[in-house]
């Protein structure tokens, strides 16, 4: 039996109005009662562009056979009047060409063999009139379904040429939340329910290859619109598997706007439960004028000009995220501020004059840790604070960043004196040495230096001086005032006579409570205290100057004062300007 060709409109339910002519349609062997194979064949144009054609072989009484079938030049854009109304996009371009094989028994299909291609695909979002996102080819090769065993493999996904736009809004929303809208996502988990309720789906992907291949990224919501271009995009994923054991491999590189490399690669275990990955990425020589949005936004400054290098490496497992963040940026120069209520409260210049070395360069290293499960924890919050607490430590305790720069446990913010005394101890001249090679290192930084005092035991030692220089002018030597000879007996009796004491009957002092109180008569004036101070903060000064080689300019003399609260110690404290 044959039926001929026919023309004409034909109204589908799904792709509305079709003209198909011609459509051919023939059946071959066919019995009544059924039985026996049944040779098929249909082929029919649709509005002259999309051809398909269906041949086979079918025992019609069971239901059992075998069907080949072809589509070719089949518009995407034909199916928009269908799409859901939740799925705010429309298809803007893009054909079909397809081919395979179904296996039926009893009129249900066992397995699907399909070969897939999709070229010039574009979309745009509703309200949009820019693309969405599009691609010049999508290949599927080797598709093969097994209906009964709920198994799926697909030998290689090539996709060529892709452009996607992620783009956050005004609102701080993203372009593409506002096309999967929550009904999309509840229909297809219903549909996910409904075909793995029987028995479980098990899917085998070797190969997925992107070539030529570019992602824009914007954001809107910051006080100055960032944008950058992923371009030249392209690698392998391979080995993507339902199995939880089977780690998926990750391979991609491009470049930002063209000319700054970037990296992908990796492993994900992305069916695992918990899922675990081990992923690396690698930017190198990222223009950061580009980051000045994000700059004004979270630390107050446009940024004139400066190189980005990131190696951002993370693991992944059992919920535990452990991150190693390397930043590299060289010829950094800061710009305008900006006013931004979310910028940072620190005197950023300062943290960067800290980090920024002979070179130009600042070096971080900055890791980060936490538990995906906790549901406070946000990656781009976590890494935000590593980085803010790497600049606070800058800015708050700066001299152990020195210490580190040249691998020391001193403490390089103070230099002790003994008590009265300006004279450097040799193991203070060394710590000023190692201050001297770590600020080499740091050149846009200057040392203030500030003398300062401990009242009590400086105040007792000036005194104690006073009284020697007196001994001596009286004639004592200096061997007769440290042994405490006779001599220096009747040279106290004689200075504690002169205080015209009033005797009260109590026994008489010894010498050294004579001494005492000689001593303790001396009067050590403020200024005297302050010139103590004001000369140690000299004495540091000169030493780095003159013997550690620190260029004069780089240290600074402060005014000391005699405020309780700044006095804790004899010495000279040092501090940190850029």
């Amino acid at each position: 039996m044959r039926e001929s060709t026919l023309n004409g409109p034909f109204i589908c339910p799904i792709l509305q109005v079709l003209d198909i002519q011609p459509l051919d349609v023939s059946l071959e062997n066919l019995n009544w009662p059924l039985a026996g194979d049944t040779q098929m064949s249909l082929s029919l144009a649709i509005n002259q562009q999309a051809k398909i054609a269906v041949t086979g072989t079918l025992a019609l009484e069971p239901g059992n056979g075998s069907i080949d079938y072809s589509l070719e030049g089949l518009p995407l854009a034909w199916f928009n009047p269908n799409l859901p109304e939740a799925l705010k996009a429309t298809i803007t371009g893009g054909n079909v060409d397809l081919k395979g094989q179904v296996a039926l028994q009893e009129y249900a299909p066992t397995t699907i063999a399909l070969e897939r291609k999709i070229r010039e695909f574009s979309a745009r979002r509703e309200g949009a009139e820019v693309q969405l996102t599009g691609f010049d080819l999508l290949r599927i090769d080797g598709l093969t379904v097994d209906m009964t065993e709920h198994n799926l493999v697909l030998k290689q996904l090539t996709i060529d040429s892709y452009t996607g736009r992620l783009h956050i809004q005004e609102d701080g929303s993203i372009n593409v939340s506002k096309i999967w809208q929550a009904e999309v996502g509840e229909e297809a988990q219903q549909i996910a329910d409904d075909l793995t309720k029987d028995k479980p789906w098990t899917f085998s992907l070797p190969t997925i290859q992107i070539s030529n291949s570019a992602i824009d990224f914007m954001d809107q919501s910051l006080p100055i619109q960032f944008r950058t271009v992923i371009v030249n995009f392209q690698g392998e994923v391979r080995d993507l598997s339902s199995a939880p054991a089977t780690a998926a491999t990750v391979d991609m590189n491009g470049s930002v706007d063209g000319y700054a490399p970037v990296t992908l690669t990796g492993e994900v275990t992305s069916m695992a439960d918990p899922t675990n990955l081990d992923l690396t990425l690698v930017f190198d020589g990222v223009d950061m004028v580009l980051l000045s949005p994000h700059s004004g936004t979270y630390a107050g400054y446009v940024i004139d000009r400066g190189l980005l290098d990131l190696n951002l490496h993370y693991a992944l497992k059992d919920n535990h995220l452990q991150g190693d963040n390397a930043i590299r940026v060289e010829k950094l120069k800061l710009g305008e501020k900006i006013s931004s209520d979310k910028a940072v409260d620190l005197p950023l210049e300062l943290a960067l004059a800290i980090l920024t070395d002979s070179n130009g360069v600042i070096d971080m290293a900055v890791p980060v840790s936490g538990d995906v499960n906790n549901p406070g924890f946000d990656l781009s919050g976590v890494i935000s604070n590593a980085v803010l607490n790497l600049l606070t430590k800058a800015i708050t305790a700066p001299f152990s960043l020195l210490a580190n720069l040249v691998s020391t446990e001193e403490d390089l913010q103070r230099i002790t004196f003994s008590s009265g005394s300006t004279t450097l101890s040799e193991r203070n001249q060394g710590k000023l040495n190692e201050l001297t090679e770590a600020l080499n290192q740091r050149p846009k930084l200057s040392l203030v230096i500030t003398g300062r005092l401990n009242m009590k035991t400086d105040r007792e030692r000036l005194q104690r001086n006073k009284l020697k220089a007196v001994l001596l002018e009286r004639g004592l030597s200096e061997e007769e005032i440290k042994a405490k000879s006779a001599e220096w007996e009747e040279a106290i009796a004689a200075l504690y006579a002169d205080l015209a004491t009033q005797d009260d009957g109590t026994a008489p002092l010894t010498p050294h409570e004579q001494y005492e109180s000689v001593e303790a008569s001396i009067t050590i004036s403020d200024e005297q205290m302050l010139t103590l101070a004001n000369e140690r903060a000299v004495a540091v000064k000169l030493y780095l100057a003159s013997v550690a080689g620190l260029a004069a300019e780089r240290a600074v003399v402060a005014q000391a004062n005699l405020k309780d609260s700044d006095n804790e110690f004899s010495g000279a404290e040092l501090s940190i300007e850029d």
